[in-house]
């Protein structure tokens, strides 16, 4: 009988010494998201910011920065409009506000950040006019490494975007 206990004595340490050196759970490989939130604020003559949360990841962030490209688009009368939504609606003469931009800069470090994002109408945006308050069409696409392009690489495919009607204010 004393040897049985002096076993299971002996075994449950062991047990509780193999869960304690057992490997931790593989870390998660992040993931690329977008979402804008908030409203746009209009600080200038043809200058707003949006607001958003992202997170993206960079492998080599020195030779292959994560992109964005942040869009900002209005019917004339600063309403909802579904046509506004529609692709190439801002080359397609369809939006008559726009205000862009491919200039801000990302932290791609697999973090979650949340940062206010200017766009204006410096990328050659001289035909529309400048957003007013009401609603808009809001493009938020983010680029990096880690996004599919389709053919089974991950370089820069895809973007992951966030698209949404937002107040402007």
């Amino acid at each position: 009988m004393n040897l049985r206990r002096a076993l299971v004595g002996l075994a449950v340490p062991g047990i509780a010494l193999g869960l304690m050196a057992a490997p931790a759970a593989a870390k998660k490989a992040p993931t690329t998201s977008s979402k804008v939130v908030g409203t746009v604020h209009i600080t200038g003559a043809g200058v707003a910011e949006v607001q958003a949360q992202y997170t993206c990841t960079i492998a080599d962030p020195v030779n292959h920065p994560g992109h964005l490209w942040v869009s900002v688009k209005q019917n004339a009368a600063g309403t909802e409009d579904a046509a506004v939504a529609g692709e190439g609606s801002g080359f397609g003469g369809i939006a008559a506000r726009w205000e862009d931009s491919h200039r801000n800069p990302i932290q791609c470090d697999g973090k979650n950040h949340v940062a206010r994002f200017t766009v204006d109408q410096v990328e050659d945006k001289s035909a529309y006019g400048a957003l007013v308050k009401g609603q808009a069409w809001v493009q938020f696409c983010l680029f990096d490494d880690t996004t599919p392009q389709g053919n089974g690489t991950t370089d820069f495919g895809q973007p992951v975007s966030s698209m949404v009607w937002a107040n402007v204010h």
